[in-house]
């Protein structure tokens, strides 16, 4: 039987258009989901950033400011994590990070929040802050300074104190039961210390 060329061209086209679509090889069809996971940790080096993987993903975009929502530096990269050096201790922090694909960018994902500081001075004025911010509603800030403070001086029982009050505002009982036990040990550890002091000799 006779076939014309175009035909046959047709043919041949929409087999190997179905052929690719079987292989996996078909291009996404909407744009990416926004990064899950992300985390922010403060080192003595800086800030480690990390997430979860996006299949199909080209590409990640990493945002950062002193405002949550109002970021003022950026960078492209492909792996899921990074450490960002240089910034101005005693700061507070906001990230948040978005990734591409052929068809576009996706939503920023959940921001991440940190106070980068490494010096035990400030704990208090971190712990102050985070009062004020708790009262204020700002709520996310708040948990930023305050876990400063905790990690600055983690036998700080106040700290723990102030930070489950903060959490049960933010309806994460789990969180404050955590910290309500962890003030009872610093301050069951300080007085056993106390007591452990000797006395004066005459």
């Amino acid at each position: 039987m006779y076939f014309p060329r175009y035909l046959l061209l047709i043919i041949v086209c929409a087999f190997l258009g179905a052929c690719t679509a079987q292989s996996g090889t078909e291009v996404s069809k909407a744009k990416p989901v926004a990064p899950q996971g992300f985390t922010a940790k403060v080192s003595a080096e800086g800030v480690e950033l990390a997430w979860k993987d996006v299949p199909g993903c080209k590409k990640y975009t990493l945002f950062w400011g002193n405002e949550r929502g109002a970021y003022l530096g950026m960078m492209d990269l492909t792996d899921t994590s990074i450490q960002l050096s240089g910034l101005k201790t005693g700061q507070m922090y906001s990230f948040a990070v978005t990734c591409w694909n052929l068809l576009g960018e996706s939503n920023y994902s959940k921001d991440a929040v940190v106070v980068y500081d490494n010096d035990p001075k400030r704990a208090l004025s971190h712990l102050s802050k985070g009062n004020q911010l708790t009262h204020t509603g700002a709520l996310r800030e708040a948990q930023a300074y305050l876990s400063a403070a905790i990690r600055l001086d983690p036998y700080n029982s106040e700290s723990y104190r102030e930070r489950a009050k903060l959490y049960e505002k933010m309806a994460r009982d789990d969180l404050a039961r955590e910290d309500t036990v962890a003030a009872e040990k610093c301050s069951e550890s300080r007085k056993l210390s106390s007591l452990r002091q000797p006395g004066p000799r005459f």
